[in-house]
C-alpha cells in the first residue's frame, strides 16, 4: 500500500507542479526567515560564553558620582589590575587591555597600511580569555615589551605565504616581534582583535598610578566558589584605600561593579565602552516578525491545501466506490504535504546558510 500510495502523491504533484510550486515557496520564505532569526539570535546570545569558566570571569567597571551627575565608564584606572591582583586572593588571574583612540600603523617592507582590531594587554590576558594558539607561547607572548600576536587571516594578508612567526612588524614607527598566531575568532565575543601587543610597549608601572582616570579595561577571573557579589563588595571602595585624599578633593566619589563578561553584550551603554552594545528589544522583534511571517505562511500553505482537496473531490469519490479504505484516501495527502516539507526545509536551510557570512 505505501509503494502505490508513494506513487500517486509523486503522479498529483506533477499533475499539480504550479499548485505545489506556490505552496512550497510561500513555505520555504516563511522557514527561511525564522531560521535567519534563530541563528541570529543564537549569535547574539552566545556571545562570550566560549570562554572557558566564562561564569567566573568579569570585567570591572567604574561609577564616578557627583552632585551633579553619575557617569559609568567601562574603562578604570590603570592600578586597579595591581591592586587587585596584590590585595585579594580571590582573584586567580586579572590583567589590562588598553585601546589607543589613534590610528595604528602597520609596515612590512615595501607595504603599510592602518589595523583595526588593535588592542594592548597584558600577558594574563591569555590565562583569562580563550585565544587558540597555531603558534608561539601562551604562557609569554605578551611578556616582553614590543611584543605582538596576530590572527591567523591578518598574518596571512601582511605576510601572504611566508612564515609570520617570529618575523619584525613596524607599528608606529616602532618594530614589533611577532611572538603568537592565534586562530580566527569564530565565535561572537565583545573583545575583538587581530591584534594583541604587549601593554609593556606603550606603558610601565611607573606611569600608571593615578586612580583619577579611566584608561584601560581590567578584566579578572575568580578563585572556584567566590560569588560575585561577595568580592564585588570588598573591591567597591579599594581606590580610597590608595588615593582618598585625592579622591575627596575632588568632590567626587568612585565606586567599582563587576560586569559577567557573558552580559557585557547586552547590557546598559557605558562610556568608553569597547563596541555598540547589543539591544534586546531588537531582537525580540525581529523573532516576533519572524514567526509572524512563518505564520502567514502556515495559513497560506493550509488554505492552499484545502483548496486543492476540495477540487480533487471526485478523484475521492471515484476511489471510495472502488473500495478503498479511508487510510488509502488520506496517506496520499499525508505524504504530499511530509514531501513538501521536506523541500521546503532543505532549501530553507541550504538558502539561509548561503545567506550567512
Amino acid at each position: 500500500m505505501i509503494p502505490k500510495s508513494i506513487h500517486t502523491a509523486y503522479r498529483n504533484i506533477r499533475a499539480n507542479y504550479k499548485f505545489h510550486l506556490v505552496n512550497t515557496s510561500g513555505l520555504t520564505i516563511g522557514l527561511i526567515c525564522v531560521l535567519l532569526v534563530l541563528l541570529y539570535a543564537r549569535q547574539e546570545l552566545s556571545y562570550d560564553k566560549h570562554h572557558p569558566d566564562s561564569s567566573r570571569i568579569f570585567r570591572v567597571t567604574e561609577k564616578i558620582s557627583s552632585a551633579a551627575s553619575t557617569r559609568e565608564f567601562a574603562a578604570t584606572p590603570w592600578p586597579l589590575a595591581s591592586a587587585l591582583s596584590q590585595k585579594y586572593e580571590q582573584v586567580e588571574n586579572v590583567a589590562r587591555v588598553y585601546k589607543h583612540f589613534i590610528k595604528i600603523q602597520l609596515t612590512y617592507k615595501e607595504n603599510s597600511f592602518y589595523a583595526d582590531n588593535f588592542l594592548f594587554a597584558e600577558n594574563e590576558i591569555l590565562n583569562i580569555l580563550s585565544y587558540n594558539f597555531i603558534n608561539g607561547d601562551p604562557a609569554s607572548a605578551l611578556e616582553r615589551p614590543n611584543s605582538i600576536i596576530l590572527s591567523r587571516s591578518t598574518a596571512e594578508m601582511i605576510f601572504g605565504e611566508e612564515q609570520a612567526y617570529g618575523k619584525s612588524l613596524e607599528v608606529n614607527g616602532e618594530m614589533y616581534e611577532i611572538t603568537g598566531i592565534i586562530e580566527d575568532q569564530t565565535k561572537p565575543g565583545h573583545l575583538k582583535a587581530d591584534f594583541l601587543a604587549s601593554l609593556n610597549s606603550v606603558m610601565d608601572e611607573e606611569e600608571m598610578t593615578s586612580w583619577l582616570g579611566t584608561e584601560c579595561y581590567t578584566y579578572l577571573k575568580l578563585m572556584k566558589g567566590i560569588e560575585r557579589s561577595d568580592f564585588e563588595i570588598l573591591i567597591k571602595d579599594i581606590a580610597y584605600d590608595y588615593a582618598g585624599e585625592r579622591i575627596r578633593a575632588t568632590g567626587n566619589t568612585i565606586e567599582f561593579f563587576l560586569q559577567e563578561i557573558t552580559k557585557i553584550h547586552f547590557s546598559q551603554a557605558l562610556r568608553s565602552e569597547l563596541e555598540d552594545p547589543g539591544n534586546k528589544k531588537v531582537l525580540f522583534l525581529l523573532s516576533s516578525m519572524g514567526i509572524f511571517v512563518l505564520l502567514i505562511s502556515i495559513l497560506n500553505y493550509i488554505n492552499l491545501a484545502v483548496a486543492n482537496t476540495i477540487k480533487r473531490n471526485r478523484e475521492i469519490g471515484i476511489n471510495k466506490t472502488f473500495g478503498a479504505r479511508a487510510a488509502q484516501l488520506i496517506s496520499p495527502f499525508f505524504l504530499e504535504t511530509v514531501f513538501i516539507l521536506l523541500i521546503a526545509i532543505l532549501v530553507s536551510t541550504l538558502v539561509s546558510l548561503r545567506i550567512l557570512p
